[in-house]
């Protein structure tokens, strides 16, 4: 799929409402098991650090996928979605030094997630979130951002139109142009 051509998800949005579901099921059992393994870091440090990034990194990669659907049914304005896209390419990608081809997309990364120019990696498991760079992510945020998530699929799946802000903890709903049926048609 090119970016100048629609998705398919557009025309027929329950497609990714489906898809996004499991991630959503996903990105919350991961949320949980990441807080666990801050309560392991906390004593175990080198093996929690461990257990903190693997986590974390399966975590976004499920908040991100999440909101890439959301993004391909025609949802464009979702709380923490940048952020979230930021935070997985940053642990992702430019710690483990993949680096983006021409080095603009993980300056312009950086610069939105206030990570110090002279640092490779810049993530701290700080308590109940992660923060990278001077960017905090609570995990009532990502909580939010899944409990939004989840009320927009549930709205795309029953063919409601959506409307979203950039509030954290609602989507708006407005019911879908109904088009006449051909006759015939139940």
């Amino acid at each position: 799929m090119t970016k100048n051509k629609p998705s398919n998800l557009t025309h027929q949005p329950h497609l990714g409402a489906v898809m996004a579901k499991p991630f959503i099921a996903g990105a919350r059992i991961q949320l949980e098991r990441y807080l666990e393994a801050q309560r392991f870091y906390i004593t175990y440090k080198a093996n929690g650090i461990d257990k903190c990034m693997y986590e974390l990194s399966s975590l976004f990669e499920h908040l991100a996928t999440v909101a890439r659907y959301l993004e391909l049914c025609g949802v464009d304005k979702l709380a923490n979605a940048q952020t979230i896209f930021d935070i997985r390419n940053h642990i992702r990608h430019d710690i483990r030094e993949e680096f983006d081809k021409d080095g603009k997309a993980k300056t312009d990364r950086a610069a939105r997630l206030g990570i110090n120019p002279g640092l490779q990696g810049q993530v701290v498991f700080s308590d109940g979130g992660v923060t990278v760079g001077e960017t905090e992510l609570k995990a009532d945020a990502i909580s939010n951002f899944l409990d939004m998530a989840e009320t927009t699929i549930n709205a795309l799946m029953f063919g409601l139109k959506i409307e979203t802000s950039d509030d954290e903890t609602a989507a708006q709903l407005q019911p879908a142009s109904h088009e006449p049926r051909p006759s015939g048609s139940s």
